[in-house]
């Protein structure tokens, strides 16, 4: 075609298998008379401005929005080349489209559809509003096609939709078809029209007849859905029709006295009826042909051989017109009838209910009415952990969620990362390399036709994944665990490598370890420094210790490439250490940690020699999240002591390591970080060893939960790296004591990472003025009631913290604030940190 043969503009539609496009919103800058009218850059701002010039083989795409016009299409396509007009179809209720033409804002128009003069033509995904004339109107037309669409109509002297006698070969499928009017049919096929078919059409008539065969020739009213109260009838055949097949429809008439189906005595010679559902509960008559009333399918058969197949029985519809389990519907069409179809109404494939009786033909098993009962197919997708960090490899599997018509499937996965498989298992392998937040979904296709999808979440995080262990002993330097089996102290200015790869369950792969370390029986005082192996000691301490104390704190340090770590004794006197390990962070699913503004969650009396059960607060997190909690990260605190012992803080339900978390003496209080696992109900227990009849009390705040939620951060080890020491000014930039309340800005403390959310630090206090506490938190909020350092005048004390950093919040400090007047040095020490 010459470009000549369409009217100006013509730079965007010269050429006639290019796509015509209309988007009416101010975003898409469209024009009816720009050069480039008409292409997707430039989209019409009418659909009338694209029917105006649309050739042989182009498609209209029409844009959601609403349309204030009458459309005509006058335009025609080939058998080979037709003009498509196509709109945007959404769901699930009935028909919906987004596209609204027609008197959808009070403007006048005759009709909202007018296909005049055209052959080859078809529309699609609109919805059409009532002119003052009638909705659509198809006229001196041939070859054209009404699909998905669905049609809105309120005039009383017009059908919703006329086919006049002027049209040929017009084919009406799977549409949505209602009116209010009480005086006219929503679809009328007039007196001259030829080769009509109306399939699979769901029709909703007010007061008057439904679908109108009138007078015309070859009509195939096939498997449409016709539900209303229908005054005069639901479906009429009558003028002297000819040729017209009424199969597999569906007609469910209200309580009225008119006849459900009505066939004339002019029409019924050259009419066929067979294979429907009709129904007119209450009074009435289900036919009325040839001006005789029936008030069953078998009393019509016996009478004239029509409807043979036909039944009147209720067909159990439900919501969207789809045919209830054990519908008289189900599997009994004729699939060879004229305008079936191999999908239904909703696009649904044809399917075979295995709970059904084949009783139909032409392959048996299609539904009457425009709605087929699909396979109930569900399923459901889980991952082998919703959380992991570093490369992991997943474990997805599919369930049905209800049972299938055939556990014969195919699936289809996307892993969410640009990789499909096709599988004919329910459970697949896949591995993801990059740090991202993925949503595999698989698609499951069963033998009968039905489809389900189903998606999942996996987190790839920084940093690595926490795994709880249940507290074992690693090293004893008393009985040579640990040691190769040597008993002796760990030597003044010695340093011992404590191998922990391979040690129960300790990967060789793991990055940092949690370890309760314990200095006991020291001849003089010092410190202990814990670092990593294959490093230079670092500046920093882990324990500070006096002459002949038995001293416990939590550390958190990074493990050496050999799977080790290094302990060294800086005291000019040799003492025992201990070690009990109570997880490990390494890459791959284990649990994300969340911390929160620190709180109290439970205080007890506990007596020696008992266990009490301590509730940690995890359901204050909500309940989806309580239920992945897998540890928490506790300060406790051990006061009011009458005697020398120490506590064990182990999971509800487990049974009692054998290891220690605080041991205290008489008259002082003693704090010690500790990472739990959370017993099935949410709690711990927290066990007292001491002298009989004696008791102390217990402080449990709580820093923050390990789960496998997707909200939380992987752990990052560091070699441990002192961040402030107000002795000298590290940190602050001025030496001092500090006074009550010490707050400094994350952007002063250089060595700590700007994307670190939660810092993983050992703090000290010493040299204070006073008795008094030490509380670690963020930001500019009030002083909580809780505690992580309690110390005495002249006392040095330290703790490993886990506090919250709030970098990217308004109030990105760091507070450490001590209870009454106290003066005191203040030193930080970071071992790594949460991103």
């Amino acid at each position: 075609m010459s470009a000549g043969f369409l009217s100006a503009p013509t730079a965007a539609h010269a050429d006639a298998v290019m796509d015509l496009y209309v988007n009416n919103a101010s975003s898409a800058h469209c024009s009816n008379t720009d050069a480039n009218a008409g292409s997707s850059a430039v989209p019409f701002c009418t659909i009338q401005a694209a029917a105006d010039v649309a050739a042989a083989g182009q498609t209209v795409h029409i844009a959601a929005g609403s349309y204030p016009e009458q459309v005509t299409l006058s335009r025609s396509g080939t058998a080979t080349a037709p003009i498509k007009f196509v709109g945007v179809t959404g769901g699930p209720a009935l028909f919906n489209s987004s596209v609204k033409v027609g008197d959808v804002s009070g403007n006048s128009v005759s009709y909202g559809l007018e296909i005049t003069g055209a052959r080859y033509v078809s529309v699609s995904g609109v919805s059409v509003w009532s002119g003052t004339m009638g909705t659509a109107l198809v006229t001196g037309s041939s070859n054209v096609e009404l699909q998905r669409a669905s049609f809105l109509g309120a005039v009383a002297s017009a059908p919703v939709v006329e086919i006049d006698g002027t049209s040929s070969a017009v084919e009406m499928d799977n549409s949505y078809v209602r009116t209010s009017s009480r005086t006219v049919p929503a679809i009328r096929v007039d007196a001259g029209a030829i080769g009509t078919v109306l399939a699979q059409n769901i029709v909703e008539p007010g007061a008057d007849t439904g679908l109108e065969v009138n007078g015309a020739a070859e009509t195939a009213v096939t498997a449409n859905t016709v539900v209303g109260f229908c005054s005069t009838s639901c479906v009429a055949v009558d003028g002297g029709a000819t040729g017209t097949r009424l199969e597999n429809n569906i007609v469910r008439r209200a309580s009225q006295t008119a006849p459900a189906v009505l066939v004339d005595a002019a029409s019924a010679p050259a009419t066929t009826l067979d294979y429907n559902i009709v129904f007119a509960p209450g009074v009435g008559i289900d036919y009325q042909w040839a001006g005789s009333a029936y008030t069953s399918a078998a009393a019509l058969a016996a009478a004239t051989g029509q409807g043979s197949h036909d039944l009147t029985t209720d067909p159990k519809l439900g919501s969207n017109y789809l045919p209830a389990e054990g519908s008289a519907a189900i599997d009994s069409a004729d699939a060879n009838a004229v305008g079936e179809l191999a999908t239904d109404y909703y696009g649904t494939v044809r399917a075979d209910d295995p709970s059904t009786a084949n009783t139909g033909t032409g392959g048996g098993y299609y539904d009457r009415g425009a709605v087929e009962l699909a396979d109930p197919i569900a399923v459901g997708l889980s991952a082998s952990s919703s959380w992991a960090s570093g490369s992991v490899t997943e474990t997805l599997t599919t369930a049905f969620t209800t049972a299938p018509w055939s556990t014969q499937a195919t699936y289809v996965y996307d892993f969410g990362d640009g990789v499909t498989q096709t599988s004919n298992s329910p459970s697949i392998t896949h591995t993801y390399s990059a740090i991202g937040a993925y949503r595999p979904s698989v698609t499951v296709t069963d033998a009968a036709h039905g489809t389900a999808s189903a998606t999942s979440s996996v987190t790839v995080a920084d940093g690595n994944a926490y795994y709880p262990l249940t507290s074992t002993r690693v090293l004893d330097t008393r009985t040579g665990v640990g040691t190769g089996g040597v008993k002796a102290k760990l030597a003044a200015m010695g340093t011992l490598k404590l191998t922990l790869a391979g040690v129960g369950s300790f990967p060789s792969n793991a990055a940092a370890a949690v370890l309760n370390v314990t200095v006991t029986n020291p001849g003089d005082g010092g410190y202990l420094t814990v670092y990593p192996s294959g490093t230079s000691l670092p500046k920093v301490s882990n324990l500070d210790f006096r002459a002949g104390q038995t001293l416990a704190n939590l550390v958190t340090v990074k493990v050496g490439t050999d799977g080790a770590v290094l302990l060294r004794n800086t005291s000019s006197a040799p003492t025992d250490v201990i070690a009990d390990l109570d997880g490990y962070y390494g890459p791959g699913a284990g649990s994300s940690f969340e911390g929160i503004f620190p709180e109290r969650a439970a205080s007890a009396i506990v007596q020696a020699g008992t266990s009490v059960p301590m509730n940690v607060n995890v359901q204050a997190m909500g309940s989806g999240f309580a239920s992945q909690v897998t540890a928490v990260a506790l300060n406790v605190t051990v006061t009011q002591t009458a005697g020398s012992g120490y506590l064990t803080v182990y999971p509800a339900g487990a049974a009692r390591p054998l290891a220690s978390s605080i041991d205290y003496a008489a008259g002082v209080s003693v704090p010690n970080m500790a990472i739990v696992p959370v017993g099935p109900d949410g709690t711990i227990n927290v066990y007292a060893y001491g002298a009989a009849n004696t008791s102390v009390k217990v402080l449990l705040d709580v820093a923050g939960f390990y789960s496998t939620s997707t909200q939380g951060s992987g752990f990052i080890p560091v070699t441990p790296t002192r961040l402030i020491d107000t002795r000298n000014g590290t940190g602050t930039g001025t030496p001092g004591k500090v006074e009550n309340i010490l707050q400094i800005a994350d952007a002063q403390l250089t060595a700590m990472p700007p994307a670190a959310t939660e810092l993983v630090s050992n703090v000290t206090v010493t040299n204070p003025t006073a008795t008094s506490y030490m509380t670690v938190f963020p930001g500019y909020s009030v002083i909580t009631q809780t505690s992580n350092l309690d110390f005495n005048a002249g006392q040095t004390v330290q703790n490993m913290v886990m506090v919250p950093t709030w970098a990217n919040s308004s109030e990105p400090y760091l507070d450490f604030a001590m209870n009454g007047y106290v003066q005191a040095d203040v030193i930080v020490d970071m071992f790594g940190y949460f991103d």
